[in-house]
């Protein structure tokens, strides 16, 4: 299930793969539905690539940041075409905090965080249904608040923690696919290599963190993909609050090591300026602040921190890959991303830390002690408050362009 908002400036890297896709030769393993909206007025359309053909409905305008139609077109999908896994991509920009969008045809409309958890709670009917994995393809979205929010509905997420690129490589992760099953073999070691083939959703999870991460039009350029595996996410929220309880409990005698904790932490593009990591960056790497707070001198926090980098590096990220690299002469470091963030400002100023603390965006700050520990790190180093304003969604990188040249020998 691809969901395409297109009705921006990314149109065109989304026509290019509905064109991958209709070229190529379908895998029967794989039914693709697609939900795309252009970037004219009344041009939504919803896609079924069959063997041999297309067949295409056209639907006027519909607003893709509209929870109503995230959770119509998956519940049509699933429906109309049952399969054993489901895969569900979401497109456009992103920015972890404010969603994925926008349509410009309906007002800059944007699928924030809690519309697209509302929208897939009524499409899996409360978590009954489960889908198998969600792939944010878009801007710093790989937060544990989003894992968190999406737990009770889908099985893997997909999503960076620095910026995407516009690859939408979806024909080639299609490919992937594989038969479950075995068919009749001659011999158990055939059976055995067949079994170990087919696809499951760990493994094809897998397999598209990998072939976005090694697209050709991304080789040298700064990157990240991730791969969460949302079974554990629990486990790793209560470990973490055992830890922030601990921190709490020591502030005064510990928040110049949280200061430095925050200053030294990889962080990730949360507003602009675009490319270049700031102190102003809001999203930081789980386990490099953990591994940090862990230098703490007090052995009940070095456990604690402890138990949050084995419940992360050991269940909740399954796979986590970056490099660092070069944009408009800007070198970006992402030595210490290590597959999920969360959010930290600099400071408690600002419409966004209201919202994130008032429970407004995720459940996550509702359930978890993550938002005390920030108003009380916020109350007892009493920081200058710096309202930065609003942040608005990240734009997804373009990659450049690879024409292939037919050469001709005689």
């Amino acid at each position: 299930m691809l969901y395409l908002n297109g009705d921006n400036d990314l149109y065109r890297y989304i026509a290019r793969a509905l064109q991958s896709l209709e070229r190529a030769t379908a895998n029967p393993n794989v039914k693709i539905v697609v939900l795309v909206d252009g970037d004219q007025n009344g041009d939504t359309q919803r896609l079924v690539f069959e063997a041999t053909s297309i067949q295409r409905e056209l639907l006027g305008e519909l607003n893709m940041g509209n929870p109503q139609t995230l959770q119509e077109f998956v519940r049509w999908a699933r429906d109309r075409y049952p399969a054993r896994y489901s895969y569900l991509a979401l497109a456009g920009h992103g920015n972890g905090l404010v969603g994925i969008g926008p349509d410009q045809n309906s007002g800059n409309d944007v699928l924030e965080p809690w519309e697209i958890s509302q929208a897939l709670r009524a499409a899996t009917n409360n978590g009954q249904r489960k889908i198998d994995i969600v792939h944010y393809d878009a801007c710093s979205m790989a937060l544990l608040e989003h894992a968190y929010e999406l737990r009770n509905y889908a099985g893997y997420l997909i999503a960076s923690q620095y910026l995407a690129w516009s690859v939408f490589a979806y024909q080639n992760y299609a490919e992937q696919v594989t038969l479950q099953g075995v068919p009749m073999l001659e011999s158990l070691n055939e059976a055995i290599a067949e079994v170990s083939a087919a696809s499951t959703p760990r493994s094809l999870a897998t397999q598209i963190a990998e072939r976005y991460f090694g697209h050709a039009a991304l080789i040298g350029s700064p990157r990240t993909i991730s791969v969460l595996d949302l079974g554990h996410v629990e486990s790793v929220m209560q470990a973490l609050d055992q830890l922030l309880t601990l921190l709490q409990n020591n502030l005064q005698s510990v928040k110049t090591d949280l200061q430095r904790a925050r200053q030294n932490v990889q962080k990730f593009d949360s507003r602009e300026p675009l490319y270049k990591i700031t102190q102003e960056d809001e999203y930081i790497d789980l386990v490099h602040w953990a591994s940090l707070v862990q230098s703490i001198p007090n052995s009940s926090i070095n456990a604690a921190a402890q138990q949050v980098l084995d419940r992360v590096r050991n269940q909740l990220v399954v796979v986590s890959r970056r490099e660092s690299g070069n944009i408009d002469n800007l070198s970006i470091n992402l030595d210490n991303a290590n597959g999920v963030s969360i959010y930290f400002p600099l400071s408690s100023g600002g419409n966004a830390f209201q919202s994130y603390s008032s429970h407004r965006l995720f459940q996550f700050t509702a359930n978890s002690q993550w938002d005390d520990f920030l108003n009380n790190y916020f109350t007892v180093t009493t920081l200058p408050i710096i309202d930065l304003g609003p942040a608005g969604l990240l734009p997804l990188l373009r990659p450049k362009d690879i024409v292939y040249v037919p050469l001709v020998v005689r």
